[in-house]
């Protein structure tokens, strides 16, 4: 785990620092753009057993659905985002957090300014975390994944700009104590409704997130699926 993560120190610091230079070019271009969002959230997360009914009793299964709060942080293609639910929004006896790092860089197959495609390549990180308190299980893995995707956007003059990403993932996961590893596939999707200089020259933001993750661990204990709905709203910095 320790060299996924030394390679996702060097993959990621120089993208970041050439995407605040970019990102800098593009505000001395047009300054009253921001592509520098802080979203607020809620939603719906599941989080169901898929390994053998064999190998784990019923009471030390972490299964939940429930609603959720999430916070997120967006700029050049950085992504840092946490979801989680426990006692405030009433979940009962569990808890439950994912708190995700991600770097996306696009390559752009069309350079029209009103519709864009092309293909978001990404790394990233998650840490999810899920306790009950009648299960003698705890359920906390970190995973370094990178993928690649569709990215269509589509840009009304200097009014709105609508875009959509999805994008599978394939990354290797390890428990926080490092006894316990495995494989996890992901899929994560999103749409952003920005309206520009709706408020002065702030961008006014809605947004939704789909994000399914599979963990096939060593310990089948350890075997979950995470699905998530978020629906977000956001002004720019």
């Amino acid at each position: 785990m320790k060299i996924y993560t030394l390679a996702f120190i060097v993959c990621f610091i120089p993208s970041t620092i050439f995407a605040q230079m970019f990102s800098v070019r593009n505000v001395e271009n047009k300054p009253s753009e921001s592509n520098t969002y802080l979203r607020i959230g809620v939603g719906v997360t599941n989080f169901d057993y898929t390994g053998s009914n064999s190998v784990i009793l019923p009471e030390n299964r972490l299964d939940l659905e429930h609603n959720s709060l999430a916070i997120q942080f967006e700029s050049s293609g950085l992504e840092l985002g946490v979801n989680f639910a426990n006692s405030i929004v009433g979940l009962k006896e569990q808890t439950f957090l994912n708190f995700s790092l991600y770097y996306t860089n696009s390559i752009l197959l069309s350079k029209s300014e009103s519709v864009q495609f092309g293909i978001p390549l990404r790394i990233g990180s998650d840490l999810v975390s899920v306790t009950k308190e009648s299960s003698r299980d705890k359920f906390s893995q970190t995973s370094i994944s990178v993928g690649a995707g569709a990215l269509l956007s589509f840009r009304i003059k200097d009014k709105i700009i609508f875009s959509n990403t999805f994008i599978p993932n394939y990354g290797f996961s390890s428990s926080s104590g490092g006894f316990f590893g495995g494989s996890e596939f992901s899929l994560v999707g999103k749409s952003r409704l920005n309206f520009l200089n709706l408020i002065g020259n702030k961008n006014l933001s809605i947004g939704y997130d789909y994000k399914y993750s599979s963990y096939n661990i060593e310990d089948e204990n350890f075997d979950y699926d995470l699905k998530a709905h978020l629906l977000t709203i956001a002004i720019s910095l």
